[in-house]
C-alpha cells in the first residue's frame, strides 16, 4: 500500500537516475509508446516503426523480441498495447482486433478476437488495454477528416466503452473532450494533411497496471494563469470510485517550445511533400494551436493516454504538471489525497511507474529516445 503523507502535508520527493540505454543502441523506435514490468523486473517495451515487443533484463541487457509482424497468433500489424497480468504478458493488436497472451519469456500461449462494436456515430471502437475479468476498454477510432467535419473548429468528442464484456456487449459509455485534438494544414499539390496538436487539450486517460481500474482527466484549463482539473476513477464496472478537483498555476509556453516543434514538423513534412521548408514551416505555424500558458497538465498528444497521468503499481496516480517553478509530478493516493510532490527533469516523459521505480524516455544525443529508470526516493 502506498504511504499517506504524515498530518495531511504533501511530501516532496525526487528522482534518482540510475539506469539509460540509447535508443540508437538497442530500441530501433523513432518513438517508445508503451512499457510494462514483469515480475522479475524484466522490461517489456514498444514503439514506433517496430511492431514487435522489446525484451529487456532486469539491468537492461537486451534479450530479443515477441511477436513479429504478421497476420496470425503472436503477429501484429500494427504496433500493440501491452500489459502484464500474474505471469501473462497481453498485446492488443487494434488493427486486427486480436489480443495476444505470451509467456513472459516470449512464448506465444494463445490469442482471441476482441468482440466488434461501434460508436453512437457508427464508428468502430478500438480496443486499447484489457481489465480485470478479461474485459476491454474501447475507444471511439476517429480520423482527422471525420473530427473536421464534426467541427469545423477542431472541438470533438470521442466515445470511450468503458468496458466490453467478452459476449460483445457494451456495459458503459462517456465522451472524452478531444478538443483541438488534430493540427490540419495543406501541403503542396493540395495534399491535406493532420498531426495531433502539441499543446491540446484531450481529456487524458491512464488505466491500472493490474488492470484494476482507470482515471480520466478532465478540464484542463490553458488560457488562464490559474485554474482547475478533475481527476475521476473507475472500477471495472464503470462505477466512479472517486474524484478530485486540483488547483494548477499554469506556466507560460516558451517560444523556444514552438520554435522546437516547428522545425521538426516542417522539416518532415516538406520532405515527403517536396515542398519548400520555410513556406510548409508557415502553413503549419498558421495552424498551429498556441495557447498563451501549457495545460494545467502536461500532456503528450501523441500516445492515445496523453502521457500526463499514470497509474502506478502501488494504486497512486501521477500526474505531470509543468508549473511556474518548472516540472512537477503530482502524486495521488486510492483515496484521492494529494501525497508528494515529485521533481523531474523537463523533458523527462513517464511511461511507468513501480513502487521504487519509474520508467521514461528522454530524447538522445541525435533525436532517439533513451529509456531511463530512476529510483524514486521518498526522503
Amino acid at each position: 500500500m502506498p504511504a499517506k503523507a504524515l498530518n495531511g502535508q504533501v511530501e516532496f520527493w525526487s528522482l534518482v537516475d540510475e539506469m539509460r540505454l540509447s535508443g540508437s543502441d538497442s530500441l530501433p523506435f523513432g518513438r517508445i509508446l508503451s512499457v510494462a514490468i514483469g515480475p522479475d523486473r524484466s522490461v517489456f517495451v514498444t514503439g514506433t516503426g517496430d511492431v514487435a515487443v522489446h525484451l529487456l533484463g532486469p539491468d537492461g541487457d537486451y534479450r530479443g523480441t515477441v511477436g513479429r509482424e504478421g497476420d496470425g497468433p503472436g503477429e501484429f500489424r500494427t504496433t500493440p498495447s501491452i500489459g502484464i497480468r500474474n505471469d501473462t504478458l497481453w498485446a492488443i493488436d487494434s488493427a486486427q482486433r486480436l489480443v495476444h497472451y505470451f509467456h513472459l519469456a516470449g512464448r506465444i500461449v494463445g490469442a482471441r478476437r476482441v468482440p466488434d462494436a461501434s460508436s453512437a456515430r457508427g464508428l468502430g471502437m478500438m480496443p486499447i488495454a484489457l481489465l480485470d475479468g478479461e474485459r476491454f476498454l474501447l475507444l471511439e477510432s476517429a480520423g482527422s477528416t471525420q473530427v473536421a467535419e464534426a467541427e469545423p473548429e477542431g472541438r470533438f468528442e470521442r466515445e470511450l466503452a468503458l468496458l466490453l464484456a467478452e459476449t460483445g456487449g457494451v456495459v458503459d459509455v462517456v465522451a472524452l473532450d478531444a478538443s483541438t485534438l488534430w493540427l490540419q494544414f495543406e501541403l503542396p499539390g493540395g495534399i491535406v494533411a493532420a498531426t495531433p496538436q502539441p499543446w491540446s487539450t484531450i481529456d487524458l486517460l491512464a488505466v491500472s497496471p493490474n488492470g484494476d481500474g482507470f482515471v480520466v482527466v478532465r478540464g484542463r484549463g490553458t488560457e488562464r494563469r490559474a485554474g482547475r482539473y478533475l481527476l475521476q476513477w473507475f472500477d471495472t464496472d464503470g462505477r466512479t470510485k472517486g474524484a478530485r478537483s486540483v488547483e494548477f498555476v499554469a506556466a507560460d509556453l516558451r517560444k523556444s517550445e514552438i520554435k522546437s516543434f516547428l522545425d521538426g514538423v516542417s522539416e518532415g513534412f516538406a520532405a515527403r511533400s517536396r515542398g519548400d521548408s520555410e513556406s510548409v514551416r508557415r502553413t503549419i505555424a498558421d495552424a498551429l494551436y498556441t495557447p498563451e500558458y501549457l495545460p494545467g497538465v502536461r500532456s503528450d498528444a501523441r500516445n492515445w493516454s496523453g502521457g500526463g497521468v499514470l497509474m502506478a503499481a502501488d494504486g497512486t496516480t501521477w500526474v505531470a504538471q509543468q508549473d511556474s517553478d518548472g516540472m512537477r509530478w503530482r502524486v495521488f493516493d486510492p483515496m484521492t489525497q494529494e501525497l508528494a510532490k515529485v521533481g523531474a527533469p523537463e523533458d523527462l516523459s513517464l511511461r511507468y511507474v513501480g513502487r521504487e521505480y519509474v520508467w521514461g524516455v528522454r530524447e538522445g544525443e541525435f533525436g532517439t529516445p533513451d529509456l531511463y529508470r530512476y529510483r524514486i526516493s521518498r526522503w
